[in-house]
């Protein structure tokens, strides 16, 4: 009698481990905010048909803009870079869905010593994008890495305020940007040094679905070939 007690007390005890262990699972399935509980990620279009690469080299001695690079040659800065955008539809039942703009750069500084200046103030991007409807794009999003950390003022560790890299301004249903690489003075990153590997991030987003966006980018502009009349 008292075996088959404990064989009963056993059991009972391993069906109540069983079923609060099935409870805590349930509780801790994730659920990821960002993508509204369970709907699919965003689908991004590129703005741009053109190649994603460009150089700034030295040519008997004088900084070039280079589309390409020739066999054997070394490059002083490469810059890849996209330009993207994306319907977001709000999670939940509010009524107001987003365009949003994505703009990426990144830059590798092989070998700054042709710019005696330093690179600082280097202009990198100069954006257009057009096909916008009745509201204007607002910026919601910009950051600056270098060799994967963050930039931030020494002062009191805030990141680096987006106007000291990013200038823009909005006309017409055109959206003009223009992207350079900010002084690091007061930073964590105190300068720029050969091989430093440099992203940029920016999104800007309007509260308009539908609109057909196109999209140009302009690298290394102070370098580009003027145009002949």
């Amino acid at each position: 009698m008292k075996r088959s007690i404990l064989f009963m007390t056993v059991v009972s005890c391993v069906f109540m481990i069983a079923a609060a262990t099935a409870v805590l699972s349930v509780e801790r399935i994730p659920i990821d905010p960002i993508d509204g509980g369970g709907s699919e990620p965003p689908t991004y279009t590129s703005l741009l048909d053109e190649d994603y690469q460009d150089y700034l080299v030295s040519v008997e001695g004088a900084i070039t803009y280079a589309a390409d690079l020739s066999t054997d040659q070394d490059f002083l800065v490469q810059r890849t870079y996209d330009l993207k955008t994306t319907v977001w539809d709000t999670p939940g039942s509010a009524p107001v869905d987003y365009t949003k703009i994505v703009y990426t750069v990144n830059l590798k500084l092989r070998d700054i010593s042709a710019f005696t200046d330093g690179v600082a103030g280097l202009f990198v991007s100069d954006l257009t994008v057009a096909g916008f409807g009745l509201k204007a794009p607002t910026l919601v999003s910009a950051s600056i890495v270098i060799n994967g950390a963050a930039v931030l003022l020494l002062v009191d560790g805030a990141a680096l305020d987006a106007s000291n890299y990013i200038t823009w301004v909005y006309d017409a249903g055109t959206l003009s940007a223009q992207v350079a690489l900010p002084s690091l003075d007061l930073t964590t990153a105190l300068a720029y040094n050969d091989e430093d590997f440099v992203s940029i991030f920016v999104m800007f987003k309007v509260p308009e679905t539908g609109l057909t966006l196109t999209g140009s980018d302009i690298g290394f502009p102070d370098y580009q070939p003027v145009p002949v009349p």
